[in-house]
């Protein structure tokens, strides 16, 4: 990517950089080295794009690595929702069906971090069944490895396993996306791997940051605050050169909290402004609802009170009653309009799936 940057990256509508110097500066943006960037590359790419800039969507490769890159530095100083408005005016633009490399995976990212874990899936599916028809080794793994960890937002254990065969070589980034979706899912079981399987040569600043990430979230939810205080001390001077605090959207609320409290009692009580008040993901836990089950929560989240869906279904409302607490106990929620808003999800998720890609095609 560097000879490629060096030789044939020039932004004409920058004159005043110099050609390496401002291919060079956006590969640091997109490989997470800030160190890499010049002052008037900063300048540019940390400015987000006007909307009719977006709306523009030139068709050329220059463009999409510079809104690739623009997209990349939103997510990493906090504005999802741009980095989002970027990813997919770059996604609809891109002159290939497979939108390979850093477009693909800041875009990923920028769906799960708008809640948007089922689009995520779906791009991820039919972006790894083109790759595997046309062969890109490099970028595969990649998605892969994201889609370990949004199969495990989304509870679907079937689909984070088959992504996660398709990574058995590269264990690095296989075992930090199983540790990181097994941490948003709440598993007791989950932990990291030694730093030493993660080469910076390989997977750059960004690993780095999401693996220390993962090591404080999950010793946070283990209730080890000196563990999880000890992998924040780690992630801050990659937060401090590099901006890399966007992983910490990753964070589940209880093992937020935990670090709120954790770092309040140590010398980085200036974290506490670094940490996201609120997680940006909601998790859908994994379960198996009978047919009965379905149609309740079919009702439910159509509104139908308990008289209604018994005269529906022809039982009494006091078996819906049951069948009702017996939902909110087993999604873990407290109130119906919880259990309709994760139940519309899993079944979503479970009547989705067709053709060879495995999905709908999704709406960017």
């Amino acid at each position: 990517m560097w000879r490629w940057v060096r030789e044939h990256t020039v932004d004409p509508r920058v004159p005043r950089l110099m050609q390496a110097e401002w291919g060079i500066s956006v590969v640091g943006v997109l490989i997470g080295d800030r160190s890499q960037v010049s002052p008037l590359a900063a300048a540019t790419l940390e400015v987000p794009l006007t909307p009719p800039e977006v709306a523009a969507q030139p068709r050329d490769p220059w463009w999409l690595m510079v809104a690739t890159a623009r997209a990349w530095a939103a997510a990493d100083r906090g504005d999802i929702v741009d980095a989002l408005a970027l990813t997919q005016a770059a996604v609809s633009a891109s002159p290939t069906p497979a939108v390979c490399g850093p477009l693909g995976l800041v875009h990923c990212a920028a769906l799960i971090l708008n809640d948007r874990g089922s689009s995520a899936l779906a791009f991820i599916d039919e972006q790894l069944t083109f790759l595997s028809e046309h062969g890109a080794a490099s970028t595969a793994p990649r998605l892969a490895a994201i889609g370990i960890v949004t199969a495990g937002i989304a509870g679907d254990r079937a689909l984070q396993s088959r992504f996660a065969d398709m990574v058995v070589d590269y264990p690095g980034p296989r075992n930090l996306a199983l540790a990181t979706a097994a941490m948003i899912s709440g598993d007791e079981r989950a932990t990291v791997s030694e730093p030493s399987l993660y080469s910076d040569d390989v997977f750059g600043p960004r690993w780095r940051a999401l693996y220390w990430t993962i090591f404080a979230a999950i010793h946070a939810q283990h209730g080890n605050r000196a563990m999880a205080v000890e992998g924040l001390r780690n992630l801050l001077p990659l937060i401090e050169r590099h901006h890399l605090a966007l992983w910490l959207r990753l964070i589940p609320q209880p093992a937020l909290d935990t670090l709120r409290l954790a770092v309040a009692a140590s010398d980085l009580a200036f974290m506490r402004d670094m940490l996201p008040t609120h997680a940006s993901i909601t998790v859908v836990p994994h379960v198996e609802f009978t047919a009965r089950e379905e149609e309740i929560l079919r009702f439910i989240g159509q509104g139908f009170t308990n008289a209604q869906i018994a005269a529906e279904l022809y039982i009494s409302p006091n078996t819906v009653k049951f069948h009702i607490a017996k939902l909110l106990k087993r999604l873990g929620v407290s109130s119906r309009d919880e259990a309709a808003t994760i139940g519309a999800a899993l079944l979503r998720r479970r009547i989705g799936r067709i053709g060879k890609s495995g999905f709908t095609t999704p709406k960017y």
